[in-house]
């Protein structure tokens, strides 16, 4: 059980991480992010004057996220609110991506292959908090 325990907040390490590291980047090094963004997801980003100005605002609702995706670390139950709510972001976050792997092909270059990878990726994390809320 303690191995169960360890993947699970693993799991929500590397989503807290995940978003502190995108979301520092974006609000603060926003031509620091898009190499980043085009490492991790394959991303081609044109910092225009409009991207600049939507990176600040959604970075720091990342890192909002980021680190009230890290309260549950160590006491999921009396985080399960926060669980939920991780888990309608991953969800919307999977659909986002497959309703939309068109235009991320188009607009950004991101490949077929590149977004099922990270489609995958969210839902496996998705599926690990899932089962943490229905064990715990």
């Amino acid at each position: 059980m303690w191995l169960w325990h360890a993947v699970a907040e693993v799991n929500l390490a590397l989503l807290a991480a995940d978003h502190f590291a995108t979301s520092i980047a974006g609000l603060f090094f926003p031509q620091r992010a898009a190499a980043m963004y085009a490492r991790l997801f394959g991303a081609r980003l044109e910092l225009t004057p409009q991207i600049r100005l939507m990176l600040k605002p959604w970075s720091a609702l990342g890192l909002f996220t980021a680190v009230a995706g890290a309260l549950p670390i160590g006491d999921p139950q009396r985080y399960r609110g926060i669980l939920y709510a991780l888990l309608v972001l991953l969800a919307l976050r999977v659909y986002i991506r497959v309703g939309s792997a068109r235009g991320l092909q188009n607009e950004f270059g991101i490949s077929g292959r590149r977004n099922w990878f990270h489609v995958y990726l969210i839902a496996q994390a998705a599926t690990i908090i899932a089962a943490q809320l229905i064990w715990w």
